[in-house]
């Protein structure tokens, strides 16, 4: 069993685990350390999995865009940051989230 699952289990599938958030079952999370370890396909694909069961979910949709970022799918990025800011239009402007998203749709070209 994965590190991360197993820590999950242990601590009710929820609360924080090496200062991440994490819901129930793990929810999406989890994907982040898998970014973090330079393997963004295989978080694309966790965070698409998440949207498939939660669908319009914000954080996933954000997962998508900067695993597809740092493989070098611009498209993608781009839209995926335009559907999460507009999911987000009225969060907190501050939250790095959004500065990541408004900072890499100012910077990319548009097609």
């Amino acid at each position: 069993m994965p590190v991360l699952q197993e820590a999950l289990l242990k601590n009710g599938g929820g609360g924080q685990i090496g200062g991440r958030a994490t819901g129930p079952g793990g929810g999406v999370a989890e994907f982040p350390p898998l970014m973090e370890m330079s393997r963004p396909a295989e978080a694309e694909e966790r965070f698409r999995e998440a949207l498939k069961r939660t669908p319009g979910r914000p954080m996933a949709i954000y997962g998508i865009a900067r695993a597809a970022e740092l493989k070098g799918n611009e498209p993608t990025a781009r839209q995926r940051y335009q559907e999460f800011l507009t999911i987000w239009k009225n969060a907190d402007p501050n939250r790095p989230e959004l500065v990541i998203a408004k900072n890499f749709l100012a910077k990319a070209p548009s097609n």
